[in-house]
């Protein structure tokens, strides 16, 4: 997010640009995974599955970062093997 400071009239103002989707999606993806470590924290039994599953959703939103339109590799292969 890009803040440029403005002055109108003595008032300084400050501009966002707006995120874009995918800038929004890896927020959302790092909040939860945040969440996810906060009720593994919580609560003992949960801690392993909840840990997991703030890492995959740290490593989704690298990728949506690094390449928005970026496929994953062998997706394709595996949602073949499933449907056989």
């Amino acid at each position: 997010m890009i803040v440029t400071n403005t002055f109108k009239k003595d008032k300084k103002i400050q501009e966002y640009e707006m995120p874009s989707h995918a800038e929004l999606a890896a927020k959302l993806l790092r909040d939860a995974a945040s969440f996810f470590r906060t009720v593994g924290e919580q609560n003992e039994p949960l801690r392993d599955q909840m840990t997991e599953n703030a890492d995959v959703f740290e490593q989704v939103a690298a990728l949506v970062e690094q390449d928005p339109n970026g496929e994953l590799v062998g997706a394709e292969d595996q949602q073949q093997g499933s449907q056989n």
